[in-house]
């Protein structure tokens, strides 16, 4: 019986930056998690020094390649991707190279596999919700990336579906990957931390266009039985997001929504558990982890019948048009006058997150390594 190949495998970390939001959390707990469950293969990481943080990097296989800040500056992250890091592949004849953001190198060595994950397609779908110079570079980039790729990962079926749609790309080519969910005990003190002791409903998410936090913050205004709650906005501060303030100027609400910004991870849990019902009317998301990160606590769920959000709370969480303000307003309202309904949803939502488990996107992920780098 022939030995198993040992593979050296290279993954980029670079497109997490300084903070651990969105698919930051999934780059963490992806090159966390692997070099754990796989002690045969050698693991390179492509890191910077604004993520080094969040990496908790024991194991005796890996190699970590420290990348300067100063290359964290778009034009030279580029040259970066596309110069250093396919000589770093070919010197060091790396078996497979995951990239977690969007772009491969053009250069491609001959011992080298290509993996790329896609976590949406909203350069093409919704150009609107980015900047003009992002939709410039990554319509131009994605396709490449694509048809260099020799396996794609998505991480909803609605990606992958979009990608099959826009670009054409077999279907066989694409393996969707759920992301995880984290359960962290819960941290008694962020409600006093954050001086919170009245009813409030919760959004957290990034404060962009895209998240349509104007259109929740409309919906509230508009709430005649809000029971006394106030509305806990959580986030950092995105693209265009100077509108977001200027409604709740002209709604004179600014007493009524409270905006805290970027909250650290071990106070979410609790945030979210004390919370009456989450809202996360987005218009487009390539997984939505703020939805099951709410189930996950015990937080009844409002959220957008549309994209990845309707294929992962489907069933359990309560599905509205984002378009449609009243349609928020009505489903918040609901909620709060519906106490037997919550508590059904509370229940649901505890049962579904353990669909989505960090661990089996690590196995899942160390599986096509092997599926694609063996050959």
């Amino acid at each position: 019986m022939r030995a198993a190949k040992v593979m050296k495998i290279a993954i980029n970390t670079l497109p997490l930056y300084k903070t651990k939001v969105g698919m930051g959390k999934y780059i963490v707990e992806l090159a966390n998690r692997l070099p754990l469950i796989d002690q045969q293969n050698t693991y390179y990481f492509y890191s910077s020094e604004h993520n080094q943080k969040y990496f908790k990097w024991n194991p005796n296989n890996i190699i970590i390649n420290k990348i300067p800040s100063l290359l964290s500056i778009p034009f030279l992250k580029i040259l970066l991707e596309q110069l250093y890091i396919p000589y770093h592949l070919w010197r060091n004849d790396i078996n497979c190279y995951h990239s977690t953001g969007f772009t491969l190198p053009f250069f491609k060595p001959k011992k080298t596999r290509y993996i790329v994950t896609i976590a949406d397609m909203t350069f093409f779908s919704h150009p609107e919700y980015h900047i003009w110079w992002k939709n410039l570079y990554f319509r131009y980039m994605i396709p490449k990336a694509l048809r260099k790729a020799d396996k794609i990962i998505t991480i909803s079926n609605n990606t992958k579906n979009d990608i099959i749609k826009t670009i054409g790309i077999a279907p066989q080519k694409i393996k969707t990957i759920y992301l995880g969910v984290d359960t962290a005990p819960l941290n008694n003190n962020a409600l006093d931390h954050y001086n919170i002791h009245f009813p409030y409903i919760l959004f957290v998410g990034m404060l962009e266009p895209r998240k349509n936090v104007i259109g929740l913050i409309q919906a509230y205004a508009a709430l005649k039985n809000k029971k006394n709650h106030k509305l806990v906005i959580i986030g950092k501060k995105g693209w265009m997001y100077e509108q977001i303030f200027h409604v709740v100027k002209k709604l004179h609400i600014e007493e009524e929504v409270l905006f805290f910004g970027y909250v650290p991870d071990y106070y979410l849990p609790q945030l979210y558990q004390a919370a009456s019902c989450f809202v996360y009317p987005s218009f487009y998301e390539g997984f939505g982890i703020p939805v099951l990160e709410a189930m996950a606590y015990g937080c009844p769920v409002i959220t957008s019948k549309n994209s990845s959000m309707e294929e992962i709370a489907k069933g359990v969480a309560l599905l509205v048009d984002p378009f449609n303000k009243k349609a928020i307003m009505n489903a918040i309202n609901f909620i709060l006058t519906h106490k037997e309904k919550r508590v059904k949803m509370r229940n649901k939502g505890f049962n579904h997150v353990k669909k989505f488990r960090w661990e089996t996107m690590a196995e899942e992920t160390k599986e096509l390594y092997d599926s694609v780098c063996l050959l």
